[in-house]
């Protein structure tokens, strides 16, 4: 596979992340044949977005009967509005009883013919093929992604537009992944893009762009011979030109534009720079409608009811054994979902001490509890590489905290995020991705501590290498063995760990692998295991 086809961009990354697929452990156990297929999945299926979307329903204010009912009505009424066809179906989680799945507007390209199951509780149908229409749009890679994930194209994420371009025509959609499309660019390479799905434009390249990009414009249209530079726009439809109003609700003329740019006039380019001389073109400016996966939209769908979490997640919590009465340790805390999780499992009695370092982050988190109802949720901004407190005391309550403080502890620590999808495109290094492993074990090393004799310490990640993952279960058996033991915990909707870094068979068997390239296993790449701390006399 070559890079530029790669996910991974640098060449010694995408050379990493192969190894450590097909390192010989798993080579030897699976052939050579199988492996290869399952990293050509890897790489194919990175690039697409699950195909059923994971819903946990707030048990502290609703049930799930009561959310599916209001899901189907709500998912119904948005999908009439915008002629969406096949409406999305909602079932319950098989095996969680606090997890919903809503199903695509449309389906997986990758899924097997006839249809399989995942471990989601989501069902696949054969896939449709979408082809590009005539028209297209460019938009950039964050803007990409979202897109994948069930959004519509905004104004701010758009480089390039089709000259024919209007409201109402069919556009298809192109990212540009490598910085190749300059914007307003008027005749994009589109080869060089990849190809997103299609959508009905709402706008024009002149709403888009404004007159910096116009072509072919008279300078005379509705009356305009000499208009004077930077005149202050006038609410309404009319602006004023040298001296006398002159009417602009052509959109030849003007159209409010997202941010700073320019207007030709009279075959001249006139730079706009102040706030007063234009409007910002705000919300949305292509709605998808095609797309080889279309998640549906659930931007303020049902807020402090659902929280919006990928399958795996929905188990961390869970497997942490928390009771009513517990004090509980979340240590990378924000965004909260797994924190709001906890107060549900505790019915809202005991404590929870969700903790991040990002100020911004805990303060959406913050947010989020209070739409939840989780009353009993402390929340403190710091890091958890020094939440142990030398001294054996605790401050206020707060962080850091003496050893033994805690009944069990969540630790889903910063990792290097291979198993997210979609992802377009990674650009990270070697070094980056293995920065993360003396974080990892400095945090869990406090987490040994901080929980009590015969607490559970819950270990997460949300990638697919083998040292963040496997890796740390060897490592942490290895130099703190003598204080904690792997269990086996159920439910169980993961597979076996990798084979690779020295794991018995049975040591394998009890954590718990995401591996989206298996077509049983469509979520993203994520990875559990769940340690007990000894009981010492």
């Amino acid at each position: 596979m070559d890079v530029d086809d790669n996910v991974f961009t640098v060449r010694e990354t995408a050379e990493y992340v192969k190894n450590f697929i097909m390192n010989p452990d798993r080579l030897e156990l699976l052939g050579s044949e199988s492996l290869t297929r399952h990293y050509r999945a890897t790489m194919d299926r990175l690039r697409e977005t699950p195909s059923v979307t994971t819903l946990r329903v707030n048990t502290l204010r609703t049930d799930r009967e009561r959310v599916m009912a209001l899901l189907r009505c709500e998912l119904r009424s948005r999908c009439s509005r915008r002629r969406d066809d096949p409406f999305p179906t909602v079932t319950a989680h098989p095996t969680l009883d606090d997890v919903v799945n809503v199903s695509p507007l449309t389906r997986c390209s990758w899924d097997p013919p006839g249809g399989t199951r995942d471990p989601s509780g989501g069902t696949h149908d054969p896939p449709q093929p979408t082809h590009p229409a005539v028209g297209f749009v460019v938009v950039d890679r964050r803007c990409a992604t979202a897109v994948l994930r069930g959004a519509d194209v905004f104004y701010p994420g758009i480089l390039s537009v089709c000259r024919s371009v209007t409201p109402g025509a069919q556009v298809a959609v192109y990212a540009d992944l490598h910085g190749r499309c300059r914007r307003g660019a008027t005749r994009p390479d589109l080869a060089q893009l990849r190809f997103l799905g299609n959508g009905e434009s709402l706008c024009s390249r002149v709403d888009v762009f404004g007159g910096k990009y116009l072509w072919g414009v008279s300078p005379s249209h509705k009356g305009v011979n000499n208009p004077t530079v930077n005149v202050p726009y006038q609410e309404g439809t009319d602006r004023q030109i040298n001296g006398s109003h002159q009417e602009f609700t052509d959109p030849q003329i003007y159209r409010p534009h997202q941010g700073v740019t320019d207007r030709q006039f009279n075959g001249s380019h006139q730079e706009v720079t102040d706030p007063q001389y234009y409007r910002p073109h705000q919300g949305v400016a292509v709605e998808i409608t095609g797309l080889p996966i279309k998640p549906p939209s659930l931007d303020g769908l049902l807020p402090g009811l659902i929280f919006p979490q990928n399958a795996p997640s929905t188990l961390v919590a869970r497997l942490a054994a928390a009771r009513p009465g517990n004090t509980v340790l979340d240590m990378c805390a924000a965004p909260g979902g797994k924190s709001c999780h906890l107060a549900a499992l505790l019915e809202n009695r005991g404590r929870v001490v969700a903790v991040d370092r990002s100020r911004a982050r805990l303060d959406k988190m913050v947010r989020n509890l209070e739409t939840a109802g989780a009353t009993c949720v402390d929340t403190f901004c710091y890091d958890s590489k020094r939440l142990l407190s030398e001294s054996g005391e605790s401050s206020d309550g707060g962080p850091p905290f003496p050893s033994n403080s805690f009944d069990c502890v969540l630790l889903d620590p910063p990792c290097s995020g291979l198993g997210q999808r979609p992802q377009l495109v990674n650009n990270l290094t070697v070094k980056q991705i293995d920065s993360h492993v003396p974080v990892q074990h400095r945090m869990f090393q406090n987490a040994v501590a901080l929980v009590r004799g015969g607490g559970r310490i819950v270990y997460s990640t949300c990638t697919i290498t083998l040292v963040e993952n496997e890796g740390l279960v060897r490592w942490a058996l290895e130099t703190m063995g003598s204080l904690v033991e792997l269990v086996d915990c159920e439910p169980k909707l993961g597979g076996p760990g990798w084979p690779g870094v020295g794991l018995s068979t049975a040591q394998l068997e009890m954590v718990q692998r995401f591996d989206f390239a298996d077509p049983l296993c469509d979520t993203i790449g994520f990875f559990i295991a769940v340690f007990r701390k000894k009981v010492t006399s």
